[in-house]
């Protein structure tokens, strides 16, 4: 039996004539003719020089070994089945593969990369604060950047006259996909138009008219 195959199939057993074809284990490659045969002088046909040979992927692909600001992990170096596997630090999301293996490839006859180009960690960031109304509600941030955990604040322009209504802190934190988004600060809520913080009026209720008298306001 050859080294690492997993089988040798054959048409008709040992016996002349009978056309036999190796099986390699997986991740192996056959080297030498794939199919020999039992000849009328009892030999079979260039049987000595078959072997399966374990199948590899090139090294030299660049950003595989270590990448910034995230990690990689990697089983089997660059042998067939091996996956590096990458990810990011906190505050940081993946551009391109997480994973990427080495396998076959019918079309080199050898051992490929499912991708030959390694993935980023791009910083996460949120655009602005949305504002309800710019000319009566207005934010402040502790980050000029908008990065990933930034907190601000909502705040009336006239707080005299107008009362905030809705969330007044808010955080840039991240959806499913890690893209920025601002979300409720102590909350996992993200923050949208309908929970918006906007800045109200502020008003008391109608006074009831006297039964014997009148009665003017300063303001409608």
């Amino acid at each position: 039996r050859i080294s690492n195959s997993k089988a040798i199939l054959c048409s008709n057993h040992n016996i002349k004539g009978s056309v036999c074809k190796i099986q390699c284990n997986d991740n192996f490659r056959l080297v030498g003719p794939r199919n020999f045969t039992c000849q009328e002088s009892g030999k079979w046909t260039k049987y000595d020089i078959n072997y399966c040979e374990q199948i590899t992927c090139s090294r030299h692909i660049a950003g595989f070994s270590s990448i910034s600001n995230g990690n990689v992990n990697v089983n089997n170096g660059n042998l067939a089945g091996s996956v590096y596997r990458f990810s990011c630090d906190e505050g940081y999301r993946l551009v391109g593969q997480a994973n990427i293996k080495c396998q076959w490839s019918d079309k080199y006859q050898d051992g490929r990369w499912s991708h030959d180009q390694a993935p980023s960690c791009v910083k996460i960031t949120c655009d602005s604060p949305s504002r309800s109304n710019p000319n009566r509600i207005d934010y402040t941030c502790d980050s000029l950047g908008h990065n990933y955990k930034t907190q601000c604040t909502y705040k009336c322009t006239n707080p005299k006259n107008y009362a905030l209504i809705g969330p007044e802190k808010i955080y840039c934190g991240k959806n499913q996909k890690s893209e920025g988004i601002y979300k409720v600060l102590n909350s996992n809520m993200p923050l949208t138009i309908r929970n918006l913080p906007k800045c109200e009026l502020i008003t008391c209720p109608p006074l009831p008219k006297p039964k014997y008298g009148s009665m003017t306001c300063d303001a409608d």
